[in-house]
């Protein structure tokens, strides 16, 4: 942008010393144009090519947020030796407390619907004449075939 003949196209005037930081801040988003001048008559020119390289100044990485879309979480309860357990009672507590239930079927297979996701979920499972441990679950999308074992 240094060729004074360019003010009379709408460019501002030259600069004394070309600057492209005269652009600095400005959106690189749309159509760029090149606008050339060939201020000797005697020849000719020709723009053979040329690229423009942009360069963010302040690049700001945000990490992945999950949303908070709601899943559903599902699995069977099953004894020490792999066979399903009926009306267990699995609950599903989350980080402030609060609990949902739900009763396994015939088959030892249970389900919650509508689980925010993007928590953090204890699963636990009660049933007489069976002892579990509690599982910790970080939920982030569907859960299928979560398996709940009596020890």
């Amino acid at each position: 942008m240094n060729a004074p003949s360019w003010a009379t196209l709408g460019f501002p005037g030259p600069d004394s010393v070309p600057q492209l930081s005269r652009f600095d801040g400005s959106n690189t988003l749309g159509n760029w144009t090149a606008v050339l001048s060939d201020q000797f008559a005697v020849d000719a020119g020709t723009l053979q090519s040329w690229s423009l390289i942009v360069t963010p100044r302040n690049f700001v990485c945000t990490l992945f947020v999950p949303t908070s879309a709601n899943v559903g979480i599902s699995g069977i309860v099953t004894d020490a030796d792999g066979r399903a357990i009926s009306r267990v009672i699995v609950s599903l507590t989350d980080s402030q407390g609060q609990t949902r239930s739900a009763r396994t079927n015939s088959f030892g297979y249970f389900r919650f619907d509508q689980v925010p996701s993007g928590q953090t979920y204890t699963l636990a499972a009660t049933a007489k004449g069976y002892s579990f441990v509690s599982q910790v679950v970080s939920v982030n999308d569907e859960i299928v075939d979560l398996n709940l074992t009596a020890q």
